[in-house]
């Protein structure tokens, strides 16, 4: 299974009715792609957390445990699993960062007089920003990964050019967001046969 990181959050908190007292949680879950979120209770959301064996299960008590601490001081940040780091919103951070990357790649393939896939680029960068739903970023994730594959013709077979001369911090540029978005577009598995790297990194 690949590495995900996972984000949670504790939102609520209420006084069981069973006998015996306690506390019944309640959560709010986040894959490492910011695109899927739900409310769960902690049995729910231990057995997600650890579907992944690679981990050992304690992480995901730990995860909780911080989750639960940050509600009770106040802070709404979430904890990430199985990393256990804190940020105050890994959606807005991973949407902001991808469709910054689009719109960027978009300057660069007018750079290599691609208009047409650049205004595609642009476009779906605004569109994710404007209405960044589960929806809009599975579409996003679906389109991009065609248009950087290997093969004659593809992204891969020219430099970036400036006025007839490889421009090698621009063409250093194109492929480190490139491979951003390739692995945006893959969820995290980069090393595929047809990836943009393929034949270049051992």
């Amino acid at each position: 299974m690949t590495y995900r990181e996972r984000w949670i959050r504790a939102i609520t908190r209420t006084p069981k009715k069973l006998f015996g007292g306690g506390h019944e949680w309640t959560y709010a879950l986040m894959d490492g792609h910011g695109t899927e979120r739900r409310m769960v209770g902690t049995r729910e959301l231990l057995s997600r957390l650890v579907e992944d064996t690679r981990f050992p299960g304690n992480d995901a008590y730990n995860a909780l445990s911080l989750a639960q601490k940050a509600f009770l001081a106040g802070n709404r940040s979430w904890v990430g699993y199985p990393s256990g780091s804190e940020v105050e919103d890994p959606l807005a951070t991973n949407l902001h960062a991808v469709s910054l990357d689009m719109l960027a790649f978009g300057s660069l393939l007018r750079v290599r007089r691609l208009p047409a896939l650049a205004q595609q680029y642009e476009a779906m960068a605004l569109d994710m920003r404007a209405d960044p739903t589960e929806a809009e970023v599975e579409a996003a994730r679906a389109w991009v990964g065609p248009t950087l594959r290997g093969g004659a013709g593809s992204l891969n077979d020219a430099y970036v050019q400036h006025h007839g001369t490889v421009d090698e911090y621009l063409d250093d540029w194109f492929e480190a967001i490139k491979l951003r978005l390739w692995d945006f577009s893959s969820g995290g598995k980069r090393f595929h046969d047809d990836a943009p790297e393929h034949g270049i990194m051992s």
